[in-house]
């Protein structure tokens, strides 16, 4: 077998090259902070062995400050199989997608696991993990593919399940029958890392993340304004936080990202052009990994922001220090706030209203689901979705796509889907302000 990981060495060159022309570039230097979390993973990750640190895989869902407090190098497989997506004109997580369907994974598993189960088989894509944490939520689909990746790696697992929570559920009793699940998760840690929690380790890892946590809250906060100051979708701090999330690396660049978006405001800089914003979309599922110029074109050509997105919609808060039973506490809380997790704990009434809190909070004018193929509890809900978002007069664009895999709809197959919706929304727009 040759070297270990070469796409994420490829894309880790590739990254330091972006972040050193961009860095440079006024109109660009927005895009730094995502690719130096992305650079600070890769190169944690690579550099494990030789390190001496243990591995392990923790669900996309996951916060990842107690995983950093035992040392633990995390390892979501589906984020780390998702850094290949841009390769190969947006086809490089397919060899992985299509080494899991000829070992007799079913095809309708979402592609993120299904690369990931197929990076594994492939022996060179991912380094082997010690152990694999996975809580219950967000769909059947993790829950499947976890035992998978458990039977061909050996590793451990620990699921940690979460309590349902809906309109009806006692949730302090929900809450901390889940604090419990989190305390035993402290346990396995302990057995797996062979060592015992530290508390003073714990609370400098959670205060660091408090740090971060405080500067992606004002990110957010400015995001709201008209127009929007900064490009793209705004989910950079979620890159990270399901593995650096506690350390200074990662604070870092979550400040960057709130310094350079607090720059943009205070020098009159927006997300269109000229600040003639037509249009603000609430894009509340994640689109395609391989069209991410996507808000690009609709800034551009459109006038359309993304001020708020289903990865970019953050509902915690800086957690209690004062003691280890706090922290601990504070850390399974801040978990069931993960984006997706958090909408995937119970019923579809969360994410139903954080869909409509966001299109409120962030005034904006049209929702656009793209339609992943794979997510089941999110193609379950599209027509309580739309019922709801018409009863407050928002239009709702909904198509088919696979998040992570272009050959089961290209770009060009729903590009113009977008565009007709967008044009008709602020055509509308435009009627209604004569």
């Amino acid at each position: 077998m040759g070297e270990m990981c070469p796409d994420h060495r490829e894309l880790l060159k590739m990254d330091e090259l972006l972040i050193s022309v961009l860095s440079a570039d006024e109109d660009n230097k927005w895009r730094v902070p995502m690719l130096k979390v992305v650079k600070y993973w890769v190169e944690k990750v690579l550099s494990a062995e030789e390190d001496g640190k243990k591995i392990i895989y923790n669900q996309f869902n996951t916060f990842a400050e107690l995983f950093n407090a035992f040392d633990l190098r995390a390892v979501p497989p589906e984020i780390w199989t998702l850094l290949k997506c841009q390769a190969k004109d947006g086809y490089g997580m397919c060899d992985s997608i299509d080494v899991a369907h000829e070992a007799g994974i079913h095809p309708e598993l979402c592609s993120a696991h299904k690369s990931s189960i197929g990076d594994i088989l492939r022996g060179d894509q991912i380094p082997p993990p010690v152990a694999l944490i996975n809580p219950s939520y967000p769909c059947d689909n993790t829950k499947i593919a976890y035992q998978v990746i458990a039977e061909i790696t050996g590793a451990p697992i620990y699921v940690m399940d979460c309590p349902y929570f809906g309109p009806d559920t006692d949730e302090e009793a929900a809450v901390e029958y889940w604090v419990n699940q989190f305390k035993g998760l402290v346990s396995f840690l302990e057995e797996i890392s062979g060592k015992k929690l530290d508390p003073d380790r714990l609370k400098e890892v959670a205060e660091e993340a408090n740090r971060a946590v405080e500067y992606i809250l004002e990110d957010q906060e400015m995001r709201k304004l008209k127009p929007c100051p900064t490009p793209g979708l705004g989910y950079q701090w979620t890159i990270g936080a399901d593995s650096l999330m506690g350390l200074p690396e990662y604070t870092e660049c979550v400040k960057m990202m709130r310094d350079e978006t607090k720059e943009r405001v205070e020098k009159g800089k927006t997300a269109v052009p000229g600040g003639k914003e037509k249009l603000r979309v609430n894009w509340f599922y994640l689109h395609a990994a391989y069209d991410m110029n996507v808000t690009d074109w609709l800034e551009a050509e459109k006038g359309a922001s993304s001020p708020v997105t289903f990865t970019s919609y953050a509902t915690f808060e800086p957690i209690d220090t004062s003691s280890t039973e706090s922290i601990i506490r504070g850390m399974a809380r801040r978990m069931l706030t993960y984006p997706m997790g958090r909408q995937g704990t119970g019923s579809s009434d969360i994410y139903i209203q954080d869909c409509i809190d966001t299109v409120r909070g962030w005034g904006c004018d049209c929702v656009i689901l793209s339609g992943h193929a794979g997510c089941k509890y999110l193609r379950g809900a599209f027509g309580l979705f739309r019922d709801e978002l018409r009863k407050i007069g928002v239009p709702l664009l909904v198509f088919d796509c696979d998040t992570f895999d272009p050959r089961v709809a290209p770009v060009e197959e729903f590009r113009p889907k977008i565009e007709e919706f967008v044009d008709m929304v602020i055509a509308s727009k435009e009627r209604a302000d004569e």
